[in-house]
C-alpha cells in the first residue's frame, strides 16, 4: 500500500495478469485472488469504495452476514485490510479473504449467487448492493453462441443472469414453485429468477414459465451444425504482448 496524504492509502500495482481480464474460467472464478483495476459490475455500475461500505457496516446499516464479514477479524481479513482509510473501489473476491468458511456457510442470507468471485457493492437506487464484476468464460460462450451444442446441452453448466426464454417469455422466480428433487442450497437463500439446468433437463438450461399451460421452457437452442462456436478461455485474454511495455506501472 501507499499513502496518497497523511491519513490515505491506495494500491501501489495491480497484478500484471488482471489487467485485461475480460472473463474467468468457472473453476478459478471461487479461487481468484482477484488485483486489477476493474471498478464497475458486469452491469456498467460504478463499485464504491470498500472505506465507504465497511462505514456502513459499522454503522449497523447492513444486514448482520456483511457485518460478521466487515467487522470480525476472526470471520475474515476485510478489516485489517481497511483498518485505515483507503481510496480502492476495485472488485474483490471476499471469498478469498474470508478466515471461517465454516462459519459462512451458515448464513444463507448472503447470496451466493452474487458472491462468486470478484464483486464490489453499488448504489442501485439508494440501496447498497453487492454485483458480481466478471461472468465466466464458460456462460459467456454460451450466450455469444445464443446455443448449446447438442452432445453436452443436457448436462450442460449455466451460471449466468439470463431470465428469459429462447422464445421471449420471462421467468418465473424459484421459489414459485416447489420442485420434486433435490435442490442446490443455493436457490434457498435470497431467490432469482434466472436460468439454471437444475435435475439435468433434456433440453438443457432452463426455468418455470407457467404460461398457457407450459410449465418450463428452455433458455437456449441447440446449435446448428456447422455453425462456428466462440469459446473464450481466460488465458486468452491474458498476455497478448508484453505486459510490462504496456503497462510498466504493475512491473516495477
Amino acid at each position: 500500500m501507499c499513502y496518497i496524504n497523511a491519513t490515505t492509502r491506495e494500491p501501489c500495482y495491480y497484478a500484471c495478469e488482471h489487467r485485461n481480464l475480460f472473463c474467468i474460467d468457472r473453476d478459478h472464478m471461487l479461487n481468484i485472488e482477484y488485483n486489477g483495476p476493474k471498478n464497475k459490475t458486469i452491469y456498467g455500475k460504478d463499485c464504491l469504495s470498500w472505506t465507504y461500505v465497511m462505514s456502513l457496516a459499522m454503522n449497523g446499516e447492513m444486514n448482520y452476514q456483511w457485518k460478521w464479514i466487515f467487522q470480525d477479524t476472526r470471520a475474515s481479513a476485510l478489516p485489517e485490510l481497511f483498518s485505515k482509510p483507503m481510496e480502492h473501489n476495485q472488485c474483490l473476491n471476499i471469498l478469498t479473504l474470508i478466515k471461517d468458511q465454516a462459519s459462512y456457510y451458515k448464513f444463507p442470507g448472503i447470496d451466493p449467487i452474487i458472491l462468486k468471485g470478484p464483486i464490489c457493492f453499488v448504489n442501485d437506487q439508494d440501496f447498497i448492493v453487492p454485483q458480481p464484476c466478471f461472468r465466466t468464460c464458460e456462460d459467456m460462450s454460451i450466450e455469444k453462441n445464443n446455443c448449446i451444442e447438442n452432445a453436452t446441452i443436457q448436462t450442460a453448466v449455466y451460471t449466468g443472469f439470463r431470465n428469459h426464454t429462447k422464445t421471449g417469455k420471462p421467468y418465473k422466480r424459484w421459489d414459485e414453485r416447489v420442485l420434486d428433487y433435490k435442490v442446490p442450497w443455493e436457490i434457498t437463500g435470497p431467490l432469482h429468477n434466472y436460468c439454471r439446468n437444475y435435475g439435468e433437463y433434456e433440453h438443457g438450461p432452463w426455468c418455470y414459465v407457467f404460461d398457457k399451460g407450459v410449465e418450463r421452457e428452455a433458455c437456449f437452442d441447440v446449435c446448428p451444425k456447422g455453425k462456428t462456436l466462440v469459446r473464450h478461455k481466460e488465458a486468452d485474454h491474458n498476455w497478448h504482448y508484453d505486459t510490462c511495455t504496456e503497462h510498466s506501472d504493475c512491473c516495477q
